[in-house]
């Protein structure tokens, strides 16, 4: 059975003033649990984290664990994360060694002990 869909619904414009600002917009389907990312402001800007709970449209709950990266867990606002293209499976409130276990089943703690230096062009 195929779906009949109208692509005028498709080609509507995008009112920014309604849905807030197109940075936003365009980082929210990222924002997932276990989506790795990178901390692009603070202390521990440039330093790799995984999401591992969402608060709400703004601010997400972030570890590294702080043993493997050195970001401890906290509360962040994902104006301050640049999500990647990385995720791990891992529940929602994972603890710090869940999420370490999650990263060594992926084989990514090598990745995740890396650190990017920021430009000034990804902040916003």
């Amino acid at each position: 059975m195929l779906l009949e869909l109208d692509p005028k619904q498709f080609l509507k414009p995008l009112n920014i003033k309604e849905k807030g600002s197109l940075r936003r917009l365009t980082k929210m389907p990222a924002i997932e649990i276990g989506r790795v990312c990178v901390k692009i402001y603070g202390r521990e800007a440039g330093r790799k984290c995984v999401i591992v709970d969402i608060i709400d449209q703004n601010f997400v709950v972030v570890t590294g664990p702080k043993k493997l990266t050195g970001v401890r867990r906290r509360r962040t606002n994902i104006n301050h994360i640049e999500p990647l293209d990385v995720r791990v499976n891992i529940e929602k409130g994972a603890s710090d060694e869940d999420v370490e276990k999650a990263l060594e089943s992926a084989g990514l703690t090598s990745f995740m002990k890396e650190r990017i230096k920021i430009s000034p062009s990804l902040t916003p």
